[in-house]
């Protein structure tokens, strides 16, 4: 496998250059960038093209990193793109926000080296850091649904007995864009097929 782009987006230098140093004595990652905000934050991953984004918060606005995602998310890039959260897991509303976003996972700052190396290639690899369960946990204190717009926008298509081809066409996305998002509405919601997460869907009154 080649190694893991890691790109930054954090409005601490000091961090950034901790982040750096970190990522560079990892063979199997590869250090990217680092940016103090995400104004232009799709012309910026388009033109690097990293396979993992850490992403703040809080940055210029305290939601500035959920809305960043938000947009990475909707963008659909055709690579398995992860976006990983930094947080120190306080705040339920702003993880769950995150989840909803399209966030792959989350990782803490006072992680020790090991533990932050070990996250980002967990998440890279589909194996997620945040648990189906962890995800339910949230969504049962906050009444709320853990998919991104997109992710639902792709379950009421599979709903209504769609193909990935005709969901694709009818979003105007790639088919392997809606087999990536099907992917991670699995992992999300702790189901192996289509049936299960549409019938969780209606059981949860996701479909609003």
């Amino acid at each position: 496998m080649h190694p893991i782009k890691v790109l930054l987006f954090d409005d601490n230098i000091e961090w950034a250059k901790a982040t750096q140093a970190v990522i560079e004595c990892f063979p199997e990652l590869e250090w990217a960038g680092h940016f103090f905000d995400t104004q232009n934050v799709i012309e910026k991953i388009t033109q690097l093209k990293p396979d993992v984004i850490l992403l703040d918060v809080q940055m210029r606005t305290e939601t500035e990193g959920i809305e960043a995602t938000k947009q990475i998310h909707e963008a659909s890039f055709e690579n398995d793109m992860k976006v990983i959260i930094q947080t120190d897991y306080s705040n339920q509303k702003t993880l769950l926000q995150a989840i909803r976003a399209g966030a792959a996972g989350f990782i803490s700052k006072k992680d020790d080296i090991s533990n932050f190396v070990n996250t980002i290639k967990n998440i890279y690899t589909n194996k997620c850091f945040i648990t189906p369960e962890t995800a339910f946990n949230l969504t049962e204190k906050l009444s709320d649904c853990p998919l991104s717009d997109r992710e639902l926008q792709i379950l009421v298509c599979f709903s209504e007995d769609l193909t990935d081809k005709q969901t694709a066409d009818k979003l105007y996305i790639s088919q392997s864009t809606v087999s990536t998002h099907a992917k991670n509405i699995y992992q999300k919601i702790g189901v192996t097929k289509k049936a299960g997460a549409v019938g969780l869907a209606f059981r949860k009154n996701w479909f609003k």
